[in-house]
């Protein structure tokens, strides 16, 4: 609908109309980032272009929509693409459908399709993305990064606004970890983290085939939630994984975790990890971390 208006000077009259901010905002609306994203690329949000790529490989990533970009992209099958982060983002996603109580769905970058499992590097530069939300409660894999293979991952931080839910294999930056060599350091999950059946992590939600995981000075304080084998930095290693993994310098404070590092753990090694709350530091008669008092934990 249209507002009609009416102006006049002297004897000059001039009828006009105003369309409703309303209407003119539903027609932005989108079912969730990933949809946002292929908008971007076919150049339908006026003012939005995608990230350029630097002259070192990585897309510089500067807001919300770039981000959408990315994934779309990693998803379409472009599974090699590097990405860094150049400013703070919420997830929201206000102008188009979002709110703060009810931020856009994302879709996590990498999907179990086998043409998109996502294997390039990801650069989180230190800054958060916030208001991250996915919540599909029959699906597996769910996280900033979904489904994965020969990673790096790095100064990614999550926000604490962020809730990230699905049946199993759920985490605050990675999903799912397949094959290869992949390396996690210098991340951050402070959302709140949530399986239905099983496999909750606050970092990682499992290593599920025969991919070596180094995980290196990374913490989370996100509510870790699930009815099994759940951790406050990874819920489980497969055991068809023969490789060792490797957990340093890493912490956590998280509340309902059921293990430090869930189960599978007999080919860790942990070196300089701690924890304050969320179950037991011992996984595969492995001990994984030590327990801190707050007070330690705050010297």
């Amino acid at each position: 609908s249209s507002l009609q208006l009416k102006a006049s000077v002297g004897n000059v009259s001039r009828n006009f109309s105003i369309t409703a901010a309303a209407e003119a905002a539903a027609a932005t609306s989108y079912a969730d980032w990933e949809k946002v994203g292929e908008a971007v690329e076919n150049g339908a949000i006026s003012g939005i272009a995608p990230p350029v790529l630097n002259g070192d490989g990585y897309y510089e990533i500067g807001n919300a929509e770039q981000l959408a970009w990315f994934m779309y992209k990693v998803n379409s099958g472009e599974v090699t693409l590097n990405a860094l982060v150049t400013a703070d983002i919420d997830m929201i996603g206000s102008e188009y459908g979002g709110s703060p109580d009810t931020p856009l769905t994302w879709v996590p970058i990498g999907s179990q399709d086998s043409h998109s499992i996502y294997e390039g590097t990801f650069d989180g530069g230190g800054h958060t993305i916030d208001y991250l939300q996915r919540v599909v409660e029959t699906e597996e894999g769910i996280g900033f990064i979904g489904h994965s293979r020969n990673l790096v991952v790095r100064r990614v931080c999550i926000g604490k606004n962020s809730f990230m839910k699905g049946r199993f294999v759920i985490g605050g930056v990675v999903g799912e970890i397949y094959t290869g060599t992949n390396v996690i350091s210098e991340c951050v999950n402070g959302g709140k983290i949530q399986a239905t059946e099983e496999h909750a992590g606050g970092i990682v939600g499992a290593v599920s085939q025969v991919g070596t995981l180094q995980m290196k000075n990374c913490a989370n304080w996100g509510t870790i939630s699930s009815p099994k084998n759940s951790g406050g930095l990874l819920s489980w290693y497969s055991s068809a994984s023969t490789s060792s993994h490797t957990t340093e310098n890493c912490y956590s404070i998280a509340s309902g975790a059921i293990y430090f590092l869930g189960g599978g753990g007999k080919t860790s090694t942990s070196v300089n990890n701690y924890y304050v709350t969320g179950g037991t530091a011992i996984s595969g008669g492995i001990r994984t971390a030590t327990k801190l008092t707050d007070e330690q934990m705050r010297t």
